[in-house]
């Protein structure tokens, strides 16, 4: 048995008693045996876990004082699990493999499960668990709250591994490493670049319709080509400026002008390859099963490269009010229904490892607000980077998304950006530009870092270039004025 393989299968034995051994007194992640299981686990020859360690947990002896019984086999179950963990460190994405120019030397056990998880994305699996490294996989800013050795269950117990399981029986999740000569950054994103795309009332088109008797809205460009022409304009321009990190909004790139972006990307006579863009989201032309499209957002690097594509799983439900109160027109005889969004939903989670990024997932506006199972996926995988375009009115504190970032940033540490296109927006105000909005009324996106605490909200008078593009730095502790709040560190009543 592979080290990753026996991890989680460890993880299973005991993830029910995990708050009886964890409490009890004995010595747990102090116990004396731990060295001894960590330097057989550093000096083994092969990829198999060694026979001492397999006797171990079998209750035999260990060439050593041994502070879990023979008899406590869950015991030494969890001790074998820290000096994995321990051993870990060597190969976490977190860490530098070079110190004082010398660089770190793996065992032949660790290089062969850095080798696994590169092409595998997970390092082992036992009977639907898949051992991964435990996020966030950039080095972190500031001096964040952690939760490690806090709490009774297995979560908060390790450092530098965790395991992934099926998030439900409804849904699966895809993790993987995107290969080094893809992967867009160096370190973390120190700009992110914003635009809305969709900038007056008129640039989206909402169609209603029923099926079966129910009321759906279709919501899509009403000129293809003036928002394909004003993106390719508006990425260019962010990354004229610098930006890093682009993210655009939900519903105004449909797949045929993301491919357009990504040749345009690829012709620019002065490429910026060190740049990521998360290309909002649209409609895909190839339709599921149900005949409906795909909501789907693509991720290029600055080379126009694909890093990946997510789709989005849970259509939104846009209430009667807010459609009245945005002009959005009704099926005949629904004036006073919810229409629901007309997509094709999907039932798989990407996560991308990206070298010098970290860990990163797209959550598709109704995404983030749902916990099943975009939620669930974040608690147990810790990303660095939430990426979530949105179709909604201004941003603003205490809108869902602010509220849903802060919910589940505060306890992972990852960092959230929220795009959001001006339609809604312009459409609500009772207006037809955004040139007509005044400051505060223009909320395009949203900065949550989760490891300070800190929330910026994005208004579009902070630029009033055309078409509009900002770009802010991603230096929380400089982030200032009446658009940042900070999330208190206490925890009570949490």
């Amino acid at each position: 048995m592979t080290p990753g393989e026996l991890f989680a299968k460890l993880w299973n034995q005991i993830d029910g008693q995990a708050g009886a051994i964890i409490s009890v007194p004995w010595p747990g992640k102090q116990a004396r045996e731990h060295i001894r299981l960590k330097a057989i686990l550093s000096a083994a020859e092969t990829f198999e876990v060694p026979q001492e360690i397999e006797d171990y947990l079998a209750g035999g002896n260990l060439d050593c004082i041994c502070d879990a019984s023979p008899d406590k086999l869950d015991q030494r179950a969890f001790v074998v699990m820290c000096a994995l963990d321990s051993v870990a460190i060597d190969i976490h994405p977190s860490i530098s493999t070079r110190a004082g120019g010398k660089a770190i030397v793996l065992s032949p056990l660790l290089t062969r499960m850095k080798q696994v998880r590169t092409v595998n994305g997970v390092y082992g699996e036992h009977g639907g668990w898949r051992t991964i490294p435990k996020g966030r996989l950039s080095k972190q800013r500031g001096n964040p709250e952690v939760d490690w050795a806090s709490g009774a269950n297995l979560e908060t117990q390790f450092e530098y591994l965790t395991v992934l399981n099926a998030v439900s029986a409804r849904y699966s999740v895809k993790i993987e490493v995107v290969p080094p000569r893809l992967s867009p950054l160096s370190g973390p994103p120190k700009t992110v670049g914003l635009a809305p795309i969709a900038e007056d009332a008129d640039d989206l088109a909402f169609t209603p319709h029923k099926r079966g008797g129910r009321p759906y809205l279709d919501a899509r460009p009403r000129d293809v080509d003036l928002l394909q022409t004003r993106l390719i304009n508006s990425v260019t321009t962010l990354l004229d400026r610098g930006a890093e990190l682009i993210v655009l909004p939900e519903l105004v790139v449909p797949q045929e002008t993301a491919d357009v972006l990504a040749t345009a990307l690829k012709a620019r006579p002065t490429p910026r390859p060190e740049a990521m863009i998360v290309c909002g989201s649209g409609l895909t032309t190839m339709a599921g099963d149900t005949g409906l499209h795909f909501n789907e957002a693509v991720v290029l690097n600055g080379y126009g490269l694909e890093l990946f594509r997510q789709r989005k799983i849970h259509p939104f439900n846009m209430g009667n009010h807010r459609m009245r109160e945005c002009g959005i027109p009704f099926a005949d005889g629904c004036e006073n229904r919810p229409h629901m969004e007309d997509i094709e939903p999907c039932t798989e989670i990407m996560v991308r490892d990206l070298t010098g990024v970290g860990r990163t997932m797209v959550a598709i506006c109704e995404d983030l607000e749902q916990f099943d199972p975009i939620g669930d996926t974040v608690m147990a995988t810790r990303p660095d980077w939430v990426i979530t375009p949105v179709l909604d009115i201004s941003q603003k504190p205490g809108r869902w998304t602010h509220q849903r970032s802060i919910e589940l940033g505060r306890k992972t540490g990852a960092q959230f950006v929220v795009s959001c296109s001006a339609s809604l927006t312009v459409r609500m105000e009772k207006a037809m530009r955004l040139s007509e909005l005044s400051p505060g009324q223009m909320g395009l996106g949203m900065l949550y870092a989760g490891d300070s605490r800190r929330v910026k909200i994005v208004d579009a008078s902070e630029d009033v270039s055309m078409p509009r593009t900002l770009v802010i730095d991603w230096k929380p502790d400089d982030w200032l004025g009446d658009n940042v709040t900070t999330v208190p560190r206490n925890r009570s009543g949490s």
